[in-house]
Parts: C-alpha cells; sequence; structure tokens
C-alpha cells in the first residue's frame, strides 16, 4: 500500500521562495517526518552558501530544476 507524501516538492519550493522574497536567503532546510519545513539562516557574514545554492540542492534531491 503506497503511502501518501507528507510534503511535496513545491512545498519546499514555496518555502525557500518566500524567504527569498522576503529578502532573507536560507541556509539550511530540514523536513520532519511530519513534513514540518523548517529553513535556518545564520549569521550572513559566516554563510558562503546562496540561496541559489541551497534551492539547486533541493531541486537536485528531487531530479528537477524549472529555471
Amino acid at each position: 500500500m503506497a503511502r501518501r507524501a507528507t510534503f511535496t516538492q513545491l512545498d519546499v519550493q514555496r518555502a525557500v521562495r518566500g524567504a527569498r522574497a522576503a529578502g532573507v536567503s536560507p541556509d539550511e532546510l530540514r523536513i520532519a517526518p511530519t513534513g514540518e519545513i523548517r529553513l535556518l539562516f545564520r549569521n550572513r557574514e559566516t554563510s558562503t552558501e546562496t540561496a541559489r545554492d541551497v534551492l539547486d540542492e533541493i531541486e537536485g534531491h528531487f531530479g528537477y530544476d524549472d529555471d
């Protein structure tokens, strides 16, 4: 019996794009077994990843890139 996903790729993309639209770039993404999506932010001075890097990694995990 197939189990329904607790989150979708679109849910993740919306979360990341929403953060970017607010002017912040997530440094880390965590998804709980319940489907809860958490974006974590570090001090901008110590972060080396860009928002695009994070989004590319997420989309790469799903094997999809819509840009």
